[in-house]
């Protein structure tokens, strides 16, 4: 179990227990979580979450960031690969779809 879920558990017996009056496993249990929530596995928690939302950040800015997929089209890739018109057509649809799948995927397609 991590720190989190064993805090977690703690803290939700000591709710659970604490509020009744004169009840022995009620009093170890908040002084359990006392103990256990102790400043430095707070201060570790905190750490953690600071990271966590740092990297949450960074990936949505790369969400917000379009995905650039080059839009050419059939004749002009024809024209530079000297391909067939089969080949050409292919490689559009391909491109078409791949910007369908990532755009379905909740990221911003944009043209080159």
């Amino acid at each position: 179990m991590d720190k989190i879920s064993e805090l977690k558990a703690i803290a939700e017996k000591a709710k659970e227990l604490g509020g009744i009056n004169n009840y022995k496993k009620g009093k170890d249990a908040v002084a359990a979580f006392i103990a256990a929530a102790n400043p430095a596995v707070i201060l570790a928690l905190l750490a953690e979450l600071k990271v966590k939302d740092k990297r949450i950040s960074e990936l949505e800015a790369k969400l917000a960031a379009p995905i650039k997929i080059v839009n050419y089209d059939e004749f002009f890739i024809c024209h530079v690969t000297g391909a067939s018109d089969d080949y050409c057509k292919g490689w559009v649809d391909g491109r078409n779809a791949a910007a369908r799948d990532v755009g379905k995927a909740g990221f911003t397609v944009g043209d080159e």
